[in-house]
């Protein structure tokens, strides 16, 4: 992806709302994509708050309890 294509998807993920961000986070791990989640972490991360980062206390990880539904050992 070009810089300026990379910049653009960093600022439309940082211009979208908190609910909408952590729903992107939950989705990636539901899906089992670690490195959209890990990318998507790092875009909100590094951005200050101020600007459209996340806390690093809101941002879903894939050791919640409440998703080892979607890493069942039976599908591994």
């Amino acid at each position: 992806m070009s810089d300026i294509k990379d910049l653009q998807v960093k600022e439309w993920i940082l211009g979208l709302t908190k609910e909408h961000k952590i729903m992107l986070l939950e989705n990636a791990i539901k899906d089992k994509n670690v490195m959209a989640h890990m990318a998507l972490v790092k875009i909100l991360v590094e951005a200050p708050l101020s600007q459209g980062g996340l806390p690093s206390d809101d941002i879903p990880r894939p050791d919640d309890p409440k998703f080892e539904k979607y890493f069942d050992e039976k599908e591994a």
